[in-house]
């Protein structure tokens, strides 16, 4: 796999998943990172599509990668903003 190269979604998307994992930590722009009582999602940003990681908390391993584009689902992540200190 090239690291530099840019990946459109459909090329991440068919990556192994180790290697889907160390691209977006090298080259895409880490956004958020929130956690439940089992799982940690980290989201990142890459070439016009986001990237969901669900890392299990105990093992410290990914265990699923969802790719999207659209704002449609960064509706989890935005609950979690708060501005109030910016006024």
């Amino acid at each position: 796999m090239e690291y530099m190269k840019i990946y459109n979604q459909q090329e991440f998307d068919l990556l192994e998943l180790k290697d889907q994992v160390i691209l977006s930590s090298l080259v895409g722009s880490h956004l958020m990172t929130s956690r439940d009582s089992n799982y940690r999602t980290k989201l990142y940003y890459l070439n016009n599509f986001y990237i969901e990681m669900w890392e299990d908390i105990i093992d410290c391993e990914i265990m699923y990668v969802r790719t999207f584009k659209g704002t449609r689902g960064l509706t989890p992540y935005l609950s979690h903003i708060n501005i109030t200190a910016l006024y």
